[in-house]
């Protein structure tokens, strides 16, 4: 019995280390103490009987790795620290194609971070609110006034052109 639990020890050390070579574009993006404790709470929790089950077998503890972390990021149960890159999305899309899920045709949009949610709203308000509105927002938010004055240079302007008319 010790040989068999040595050996599935040894099997799965070495599937986590292909799992973190294979997907190291991917998992820089997140971090690391968090991943890893929110892998083995889901291994735990959902794998428990399959690994005890099983027959020591790389592929098997890798796939299992496979599908907690595809399960935690389809939940957003862990958070991305930096943009995951094209890459990244590659393997993720391979790790769905390994555990037998459906890959979607295009990632999902970039969350984003509330600077960029910020910055849309400042752009948006500068089509849609008039002056007196903007000079509301700008003195009830010292963010939002500090983010209007950082991009008011590449706001779009409706008035192209001053004209003084004689007389007026």
């Amino acid at each position: 019995m010790d040989t068999r639990v040595e050996l599935a020890g040894k099997l799965s050390l070495a599937a986590n280390r292909r799992f973190l070579g294979e997907n190291r574009e991917l998992l820089v993006s997140f971090e690391r103490t968090q991943l890893q404790e929110a892998m083995l709470a889901w291994i735990r929790l959902n794998a428990r009987h399959e690994i005890s089950e099983a027959e020591p077998n790389i592929e098997t503890y890798l796939r299992i790795q496979e599908r907690a972390f595809l399960s935690l990021l389809d939940r957003s149960a862990i958070k991305e620290v930096a943009e995951i890159t094209p890459l990244g999305w590659n393997a993720v899309e391979q790790m769905r194609r390994n555990v037998g899920q459906a890959v979607p045709s295009t990632p999902p949009a970039p969350q984003l971070t509330p600077e960029q949610k910020l910055e849309a709203q400042v752009r948006e308000d500068w089509k849609l609110l008039n002056t007196k509105q903007l000079r509301a927002k700008m003195s009830s938010d010292a963010q939002y006034k500090a983010m209007f004055e950082r991009i008011a240079g590449t706001l779009d302007s409706v008035a192209t052109e001053f004209v003084a008319i004689p007389g007026a």
